[in-house]
Formats: C-alpha cells, sequence, structure tokens
C-alpha cells in the first residue's frame, strides 16, 4: 500500500459526474483521540431536490 486513502479516492471517484462537492478535513487528532466521533464534526449541506422532501 503506498498510503493512498482508499475511502477518499472512492468517493472522489463515485462523486466525479455529479455536482456534489466535498470538502475532506483531517479529523483523527481533533475529534477521534479527543474521545468524539467523526460524525460529530462533520457538517453537509443539502439543497432539497423538491418541496415535498418529506414524502419522497
Amino acid at each position: 500500500m503506498d498510503g493512498a486513502d482508499l475511502f477518499k479516492g472512492k468517493a472522489e471517484q463515485a462523486l466525479a459526474r455529479t455536482p456534489v462537492r466535498v470538502k475532506w478535513v483531517e479529523d483523527w487528532e481533533f475529534l477521534h483521540q479527543g474521545l468524539g466521533e467523526v460524525h460529530c464534526g462533520t457538517n453537509a449541506f443539502r439543497e432539497p431536490t423538491h418541496a415535498d422532501w418529506w414524502r419522497a
């Protein structure tokens, strides 16, 4: 293994043809070693695809 992040590579490959843009952050020291979870420190901004999103 050459040190490449396999998850990052696959995610970028899967999202390449979509309007989704990802900003990667280093979370190991800040979240994991601080006894937190990654999901506690990440945000996602999304726009609903239609007005009645709860019915989709």
